[in-house]
């Protein structure tokens, strides 16, 4: 991509798990645009080590450091609030952070995993931005989903799968939640200038899950990686819905390398994406904050 084209000099941007992966290189390549950007990190020491990094890349100085834990209610909220009082108006929310774990794991608040970090703590960091990103001109919401949706399907009886948990079908689940999201953030808010997108960003050769990942689901990653593309390239169309003129005619829609592309049918039903937003409320504490 070229930097010199889709300038974003003086707008501001919030990506989650930036440091590194896909996050890392769309910080990057965001900061090389002119954006100030910032980067949300669970990892405090691995997060100020991207932001050096990524300073020195692009030698845009407007680059800072956000902690954030999206599998921890509490840690959003007060993430959230900092960025409250410190921006104005936020022009781009890259919901980014995602993982993958081989045994069912909970999180601070009883959720599973999966579904608390990859779904509800993104869930609850959008709809507390809202204010800030209302106002700008701009207003993109971009949430990175995953093919993996094809297999997933919203457990509205059993969400947090304390009956018959496995490692994919968690993933997928929440995959799904991130485009049903998607949806129904068009359909609430998209009368008042919000464009909200999910993107698939291609099997991409990082470090992805492989953290939490038992031997055998580290060996059936490192298959996938082997064949993937590099972070660079998985980061492209995050990049390109945030930053082009022509990204802004999309909204609601699910883009594998910066065009549209199919989903599954669950990934249509809005009624599902409704429910899945109500119950997300609930999970979340929305309700009391609106």
């Amino acid at each position: 991509m070229n930097p010199e084209q889709d300038s974003m000099n003086d707008e501001t941007v919030l990506i989650t798990g930036a440091n590194s992966g896909v996050g890392f290189e769309t910080a990057k390549a965001l900061a090389l645009k002119g954006a100030r950007v910032i980067a949300g990190c669970r990892n405090m020491e691995k997060g100020r080590r991207a932001v050096e990094e990524i300073i020195s890349f692009s030698g845009n100085d407007k680059v800072t450091l956000l902690e954030i834990d999206l599998s921890s209610l509490e840690s959003v909220r007060n993430a959230a609030a900092r960025v409250l009082d410190d921006v104005q108006v936020l022009d781009v929310l890259i919901n980014n952070a995602g993982i993958i774990t081989q045994e069912r794991e909970i999180s601070a608040d009883g959720y599973e995993l999966q579904f608390a970090t990859n779904h509800l703590g993104h869930f609850l960091l959008t709809n507390m931005l809202l204010p800030i990103i209302i106002p700008s001109s701009r207003a993109r919401i971009i949430n990175l989903s995953s093919g993996a949706h094809f297999m997933g399907k919203i457990h509205f009886d059993d969400l947090m799968l304390e009956n018959g948990f496995k490692p994919f079908k968690a993933y997928g689940q929440s995959k799904l939640a991130n485009i049903l999201f998607t949806r129904s953030l068009m359909h609430h808010f998209g009368h008042r200038g919000i464009r909200a997108n999910s993107v698939h960003p291609g099997f991409v050769n990082t470090n992805f899950g492989k953290s939490r990942s038992s031997e055998k689901i580290h060996g059936f990653l490192d298959w996938f990686t082997n064949f993937g593309k590099s972070p660079e390239k998985g980061a492209e169309t995050s990049v390109w819905l945030a930053s082009s003129p022509e990204a802004g005619e999309y909204s609601g829609e699910y883009f594998v390398r910066c065009k549209p592309a199919r989903t599954s049918k669950g990934a249509k039903d809005m009624a599902a994406a409704e429910k899945l937003w109500h119950v997300s409320e609930e999970l979340t504490g929305l309700p009391g904050l609106q």
